[in-house]
């Protein structure tokens, strides 16, 4: 199975992923991500970091993870590769009385390297995951159609 193709845009630039469960989803959108950055290939995942993030549904819950992921490029000049996640529905507290609405969990870790710039090349800058033309489906597999600002 394809993971993921780049899609046209006359500004932006986009990616339509695939998985067979919306983790593996998830996972290949954010190596679609980083390799419209850089070579991920040339990336050692000897670099961890943990990941726990709250989504009001999968498209909210996408766009932040992304985002963060690019603040951890950013913050830690890190290039990441390897992404192991679980996602699951937290609910309402009617014991608590909680306001809250239910919610998407996602739990992940992931492993990259410090930037080299002798060995890894930039190619690309991603400001952000938006949601401008956001779509995930699931059929016999699940897609999504992301834009980056660039």
């Amino acid at each position: 199975m394809i993971e993921f193709h780049t899609l046209d845009h006359t500004a932006d630039i986009g990616i339509k992923a695939y998985g067979n469960t919306i983790e593996n989803l998830f996972c290949n959108t954010a190596i679609a991500m980083f390799s419209l950055m850089a070579d991920i290939d040339k990336v050692k995942p000897s670099k961890s970091f943990y990941v726990q993030i709250k989504g009001e549904d999968e498209e909210n819950l996408i766009i932040k993870w992304l985002n963060e992921l690019l603040y951890l490029y950013e913050t830690e000049l890190c290039l990441f590769n390897k992404f192991d996640l679980k996602i699951e529905n937290i609910y309402c507290d009617e014991i608590n009385n909680s306001t809250e609405n239910n919610k998407l969990l996602l739990k992940a870790s992931i492993w990259g390297e410090d930037i080299d710039l002798e060995k890894h090349h930039i190619k690309t800058h991603i400001k952000g995951a938006t949601y401008h033309k956001l779509e995930i489906r699931k059929n016999k597999i699940y897609s999504a159609s992301i834009f980056f600002d660039v």
